[in-house]
């Protein structure tokens, strides 16, 4: 007879299997570039979130002036769709309508690509240009977080901005 074992004991399980895995893989990341890689996907998530609603307080303003008190429910189904929109095609709706100002607008691109480039290239890649103590390596690796920033920064300030004209 097996002992039943905890869903947190399954879980170490796995991670310590998978832990295993990483070890031969080619792809392999080390935890530095890890840590830098959940840095941009955890403030990609807060990005994309503060652009939607961007975009919904755009068509809110937008629906209340054609529709009245029914704008509610076209916004609802605005919302709904976000998850169909790229990132990159949010921006371009928000760059189409003026919702940011201009360098916002270039440094929410720029970390776009740092986002897909962090998404998309193999493990050996990121190493490549984040991983080894090149002079050049952590140049690029200050950059990223730099950039990472001055998103922050910037979005913050022009939320404050956004916030203090509806007061």
């Amino acid at each position: 007879m097996s002992k039943k074992i905890t869903i947190d004991e399954e879980i170490e399980g796995i991670k310590n299997y998978l832990s295993r895995l990483e070890d031969t893989d080619p792809g392999f990341l080390s935890s530095d570039i890890k840590e830098l890689q959940a840095f941009i996907f955890n403030n990609f998530s807060k990005f994309e979130t503060t652009l939607e609603s961007f975009i919904l307080d755009f068509f809110r303003t937008k629906l209340k002036q054609k529709r009245g008190n029914k704008w509610y429910k076209i916004v609802g189904e605005i919302k709904e769709l976000f998850k169909y929109i790229s990132f990159k095609n949010k921006l371009k709706l928000i760059s189409a309508n003026n919702l940011v100002p201009n360098n916002l607008l270039k440094t929410l691109k720029k970390f776009e690509k740092l986002r897909n480039e962090f998404a998309h290239l193999k493990g050996w890649e990121l190493r490549e240009k984040y991983e080894n103590q090149s002079a050049k390596t952590k140049e690029n690796k200050r950059n990223a977080y730099r950039l990472l920033k001055k998103t922050n920064d910037d979005l913050d300030k022009f939320c404050s901005i956004k916030l203090s004209k509806k007061s």
